[in-house]
């Protein structure tokens, strides 16, 4: 939980130190617009693709979860089953 707040805070600081360079860089004012821009698309597709396979993840996770709880399920009912047949026995 640290690491994540660490690693949140290290992005915030990067793109504000980045933000704050670009608007206090010399430079016409327009082009210095279009840059923040174009890195802010940038920024924004990468954070997206990330998500997207956090999300993917996640899902594979619980779909192996889901697979292993049936497969456990199945064993179960089969050792209970082999158990009723013996003491009906």
């Amino acid at each position: 939980m640290r690491k994540r707040i660490a690693l949140l805070y290290t992005i915030g600081g990067v793109a504000t130190g980045f933000l704050f360079g670009v608007l206090f860089a010399p430079g016409k004012g327009s082009t210095t617009r279009n840059r923040i821009s174009e890195k802010g698309h940038e920024y924004t597709d990468i954070v997206a693709d990330r998500f997207e396979e956090m999300i993917e993840s996640v899902s594979n996770s619980f779909q192996k979860g889901e697979e292993e709880t049936r497969k456990m399920a199945a064993k179960v009912k089969d050792e209970a089953d082999k158990y009723i047949s013996n003491v009906k026995a």
